[in-house]
């Protein structure tokens, strides 16, 4: 089933992939492309991202899915990457990050964005 109004964005492309849960069950789990890609791209980054998913796994609350939970917390850590100033990947910022700016402010946290530098050698 097709939620989107209007035509749908080859970033928006609904992808499904096996993923180990809290449990060690291998789940499809079904995110838009652009989350995919920034999840395979923090793994060549570096970061640990099967124990990532795992633990958000186990924080989900009883009323959400594995996938759309795990959606929110993908944009929350890269839009809080972007503004904190972390290295993040080149189609940054993530969608609709203004609004987690406004959300931000709402809840009365700092909404200030801190600009990435490349690291430099001395």
């Amino acid at each position: 089933m097709n939620d989107t109004i209007g035509p749908q964005t080859e970033g928006q492309k609904l992808i499904g992939r096996k993923i180990q849960n809290c449990f060690g069950t291998r789940q499809t789990v079904v995110l838009p492309k652009t989350a995919w890609e920034f999840l395979d791209w923090l793994d060549e980054y570096g970061e640990n991202v099967r124990t990532w998913v795992k633990s958000v796994d186990e924080k989900r609350p009883e009323n959400r899915t594995f996938d759309e939970y795990l959606l929110e917390r993908v944009w929350v850590l890269w839009c809080e990457r972007y503004r904190s100033g972390e290295h993040c990947p080149p189609n940054s910022p993530p969608e609709n990050y203004d609004e987690y700016l406004k959300l931000r402010e709402e809840k009365g946290f700092d909404a200030t964005e801190t600009e990435y530098a490349e690291p430099t050698l001395n």
